[in-house]
């Protein structure tokens, strides 16, 4: 169990249910996601072709026609009409008809007679004629067995009576023109010769069956598996196109391509209009888990052609025709394909299902009983709701008097008295009302609890000497007190820094009545000034350790609370504790394992930690949920990228910039595909001079690139840019700047004439650096916008903060300064929190208080805390204004109980007002605190010595030598300083005290210069207080 939740499963009657995971195991169930396939297209043929067509195959003009097919993204040409072809038998019958035409049969001899066929002769041509009966009755019974579209298909696949259109396998050709050359080489070698004769005759009887491959990844592996999984088929593409028009209209051209000249035999070339087809190909069999292949007959429709009419403007532009006639849909043309992948889209269904979230992260949950399982908790959380209830009734009764004591006016002698009255008062009440009855009869059950579970199992009490009831009873009281006792410490060790030193339950309540008037004099409640006080002691005291402590403190009041987990793990990776972010992340997302926000939080965060697996996992939940889509697939290109996967990186890119395109309007919805019919294309034109280009071909292995998914689309770098720039600003807030710094280096394109880009880069860079404590490098990036856009008050804010942690204040001062200067003069509003208390603490920090003392104001009229009333009252203090700085540092020390510079400056008022009392108790309270501001505790000193306040001098100096070596990391020092202090308790004499100082200090090299100069004035006022003694006693 974490540390961040140890401490609620100490919570009464709650219990913490972890389920324990093992996540090496889980991790080894992961499957790769495709990254890559490669499709094999295979067209037979395009059968069933129209009327038309058929009757113009011996035009000449048909020549000048090229036919293509496409189907996602990949293309086919080279394709020709094939006429319908004769079989043997029409042959034979042809070529005697041509051997008789013409000629006279030769003449009968009359002296010849007939001879008669041989028994043999006749029997053989009568099994022949029933051989080939037979053999035509079975032909004819298993056609007519077959249905109406086998039939269909059979005859127009057949070539000796349907023509059709072939498409040239342009890869086999180029093979066997290759194997043909490496034939030539190895002639004496038989076996290898007749292994590439043997290939030679395969890549042959294909020669006709058109064969592209095409490799599918990024966009246009995404594109081909949303066409699977989401449409669950394309739209294929059939075009009969005719040349470019400036090569048709050419003489010259028309020519070479020996088209019939105007008037002549065939159709004019001014006639050639193209036709475009379209068909849908279904994908269910890619569907099926492991399907690698689909084969199809496609029936084709035909597109609206394109007609050229005038529009309005008076500009001749084309138009889809409205009317036109269905050249494919009548004799049902239709193309047949087959498609095999080389992998598959829908994967094979896995032996062991793949990991989810819960099973990479513990998941936990609270679980409250009615009553506790242990008896003795049980009557422990009585305990501590009585003691929360005699608080409140306390409170309710004696509300105003404390609420006067708070104001202040009494003396601690009238304090005292007056809770003792109170007490007595109190006592009485519950005695005499009741109430005390009512939480005595629910301890009494808790107590009965304990005698039946707890004493039956520890063991008998009999065969005592003693009485045995009244030994049972004391056993049993002893046992109780004991219980109660453990109870109450626990409450005070949970607010042990808002207690006193000599706890007791009357002070506890105390504190409690105090917390009561505090949270409704600031009317802010204890969660929000936990909250308040973290960020200050953060962002204004840069003391990182107490802003740990109040947020701590904080989320100790949400028990359980993934958000509130989730918050303090982002302020752990803000201060740099991984570790303990970790924790506090992995705990909120246990807690709230559905919970998306904090799963994206969560998972950013392993990838920072380089254990990408587990974040892949989490980030793939997300994924498919649909959350923040664009962030979560750039968050697994990272993670890929992290695991060494450059293809999957770049999938997972690819589909963050589609997301991003779909959100710009420039590509269709997935799952669109269907209604997005083929649209018929205007002719192809060309500049004179120019020629046609020249479609890519497949080489000798039939591969050929893909046409770019998406139609070519794709995101400008800037967009690109902005989000990785997007990307960058969340991994900011949650407090991930490593990983925010690597986003930030993906941005390409950050040059000065990209204004929008580079501003936005810098403005990240620089916050990241600052963040990360590399202020030189944060300096260096608003430098840069500084020098693009010189009146960039956000720029110069954010520079000045980092020569305020450099502590270079004159150029922190500058920057500043012109914030407010260029605000005024560019109207830009100035939304920096923290630029009025830190140009207010520099100037302080330089004892330039008439200019500090502006900025003080503005910056609690912007937001008043304690930070700015302290820094206020020390200016007012500094003008003498002692009687309106004590009201404010009051006003800071209610909204700031605990910081002890508060209470030093508190004790120096009071001692420049000679409240010598009221100053011993804010001394006392300062040094319980720790203080180690060495400048107050030297103002202090000072006002002491003035006034004579030797004692408290004294005691006084002693506390600041150990304060300042405990500012020392040297533990030497601390020790020496530690014997020097101990060696002169009592001692009086200058002469002593100073060969001690020699002795343990300055022999020993361990003197420091502040030490020297506490102990120049601990001398000189140890002389004065002789002297005083002196003439007091004369």
């Amino acid at each position: 169990m974490s540390a961040s939740t140890n401490a609620f499963a100490q919570i009464n009657n709650t219990e913490i249910v972890e389920k324990k995971v093992d996540i090496e195991t889980a991790i080894s169930r992961m499957r790769r996601p495709l990254d890559q396939t490669t499709i094999n297209l295979e067209v037979y043929g395009v059968y069933a072709l129209p009327e038309q067509w058929k009757s113009k195959i011996d035009d000449p003009n048909e020549s000048l026609y090229t036919y293509e097919l496409e189907i996602a993204g990949i293309s086919i040409r080279n394709a020709k009409l094939c006429p319908k072809e004769l079989s043997e038998e029409e042959k034979a019958e042809i070529e005697a008809a041509k051997n008789t035409k013409g000629k006279q049969p030769p003449p009968k001899d009359p002296k010849k007679k007939d001879e008669e066929p041989s028994k043999e002769e006749l029997d053989k041509i009568e099994k022949e004629r029933k051989e080939k009966e037979d053999k035509e009755k079975k032909l004819k019974d298993e056609w007519d067995a077959l249905d109406e579209d086998t039939k269909f298909y059979r005859t127009h696949e057949d070539i000796y009576k349907e023509p059709c259109i072939k498409f040239n396998n342009v890869g086999a050709i180029k093979r066997i023109e290759a194997l043909n050359q490496q034939l030539a080489q190895v002639q004496e070698d038989e076996e290898q010769k007749k292994e590439i004769q043997e290939v030679i005759r395969d890549l042959t009887n294909r020669l006709f069956i058109g064969h592209v491959a095409c490799q599918k990844n990024s966009y246009e592996l995404i594109e081909f598996e949303e066409m699977v999984s989401k449409d669950k088929g394309c739209w294929i593409r059939f075009n009969k196109l005719t040349p470019p028009e400036e090569e048709i209209l050419d003489p010259k051209a028309a020519a070479a391509k020996k088209a019939p000249p105007k008037g002549g035999k065939g159709t004019s070339s001014e006639d050639l209009k193209p036709q475009f087809g379209m068909a849908w190909v279904s994908f269910e069999d890619l569907l099926v888990p492991g399907g690698l292949e689909t084969k199809q007959r496609v029936y084709l429709q035909t597109c609206p052609p394109l007609i050229k009419k005038v529009g309005d403007d008076g500009v001749e532009k084309y138009v889809h025709a409205e009317e036109y006639e269905n050249v494919f849909e009548q004799q049902r043309t239709y193309i047949y394909l087959k498609l095999t992948l080389t992998d598959p889209i829908t994967p094979t269904i896995p032996e062991f299902p793949e990991p989810q979230p819960h099973e990479v992260v513990p998941v936990k949950q609270f679980i409250r009983w009615p009553f506790s399982k242990d008896p003795t908790d049980d009557f422990k959380k009585q305990i501590s709701l009585a003691i929360e209830s005699l608080a409140k009734e306390y409170f309710s009764m004696f509300q105003n008097e404390l609420q006067t004591e708070a104001a202040g006016g009494k003396s601690d002698h009238e304090i005292t008295e007056s809770f003792e009255e109170r007490k007595k008062e109190f006592l009485y009440e519950i005695n005499t009302s009741g109430k005390y009855h009512i939480l005595k009869e629910k301890l009494k059950k808790t107590i009965v609890r304990i005698v039946k579970e707890y004493f039956k199992m520890t063991g008998s009490i009999k065969g005592l000497k003693k009485d045995e009831r009244d030994h049972f009873y004391s056993t049993l009281y002893a046992y109780l007190v004991n219980q109660m006792r453990q109870t109450v410490q626990q409450l005070v060790e949970k607010k042990k820094n808002e207690l006193h030193e000599n706890i007791t339950v009357p002070k506890e309540l105390y504190q409690k009545e105090k917390d009561n008037l505090i949270e409704q004099f600031l009317q802010e409640s204890q969660a929000d000034r936990y909250k308040r006080l973290s960020d200050e002691y953060e962002n204004l005291y840069c003391n990182i350790a107490e802003a740990e402590n109040y947020m701590l403190k904080y989320i100790g009041l949400f028990e359980g609370d993934p958000e509130k987990m989730l918050e303090i793990g982002k302020f752990y990776l803000r201060i740099g504790k991984p570790d303990k972010a970790n924790d506090y992340l992995r705990d909120a997302y246990s807690f709230q394992i559905k919970n998306q926000n904090i799963a994206l939080t969560y998972a950013s965060f392993l990838i920072q930690q380089t254990r990408s697996k587990e974040a892949i996992v989490i980030l793939n939940r997300l994924a498919l949920e649909k959350y923040n889509e664009a962030k979560v697939n750039l968050l697994l290109s990272l993670a890929y990228e992290m695991d060494s996967d450059p293809l999957m990186a770049e999938k997972y890119k690819a589909v963050s910039a589609i997301i991003k395109l779909r959100q710009n309007g420039l590509i269709q919805e997935e799952g669109q595909q269907y209604q997005s019919k083929p649209q018929s294309q205007p002719p192809l034109k060309i500049q004179p001079g120019q020629q046609p280009p020249v479609p890519p071909e497949p080489d000798q292995n039939n591969y050929l690139e893909s046409k770019p998914g998406f139609n070519g689309h794709r995101l400008s770098q800037q967009d690109l840019d902005q989000l990785y720039l997007d990307l960058a600003s969340y991994l900011n807030e949650v407090g991930l700047f490593s990983l925010s710094k690597k986003v930030i280096d993906q941005i390409k394109h950050v040059e000065p004439d990209n204004v929008q880009t580079f501003i936005a880069y810098h403005q990240l860079s620089g916050q990241v650096n600052l963040l990360r404590k590399s202020y030189d490098e944060a300096v260096a990036d608003f430098q840069g916008i500084i020098n693009l856009q010189p009146y960039n008050i956000q720029a110069f804010c954010s520079m000045g903060h980092c020569y305020f942690f450099q502590k270079n204040y004159d150029a922190a001062e500058q920057a500043y300064l012109k914030v407010f200067r260029y605000s005024d003069f560019t109207q830009q509003q100035i939304t920096d929190e923290y630029i009025y208390s830190r140009l207010a603490a520099l100037y302080v920090a330089q004892e330039k208080f008439s200019s500090a003392r502006v900025f003080v104001q503005e910056a609690l009229e912007q937001k008043e805390n304690s930070y700015s009333l302290f820094q206020c009252a020390i200016l007012l203090i500094h003008f003498n204004l002692n009687d309106v700085g004590n009201s404010l540092l009051s006003r800071a020390n209610v909204m700031d109980p605990q910081n002890p510079d508060i209470w030093g400056y508190i004790a120096l008022v009071r001692t420049i007002q000679n409240r010598k009392n009221y100053c011993f108790q804010a001394l006392k309270e300062s040094f319980k605190l720790k203080l180690s501001n060495m400048t107050i505790l030297k103002k202090i000193l000072y006002e002491l010595k003035i006034r004579d306040y030797y004692e408290l001098y004294r005691e006084t100096a002693e506390f600041a030598f150990r304060a300042r070596a405990f500012k020392d990391t040297s533990i030497r020092h601390q020790e020496k300083v530690e014997e020097f202090l101990k060696n002169i308790q009592g001692v009086e004499e200058p002469a002593i005290i100073t060969q001690k100082y020699r002795e343990l200090l300055v022999k020993t090299n361990c003197l420091k210069e502040e030490d020297d100069e506490l102990y120049q004035q601990f001398i000189e006022t140890q002389k004065s207080k002789q002297q005083y003694d002196k003439e007091t006693k004369i």
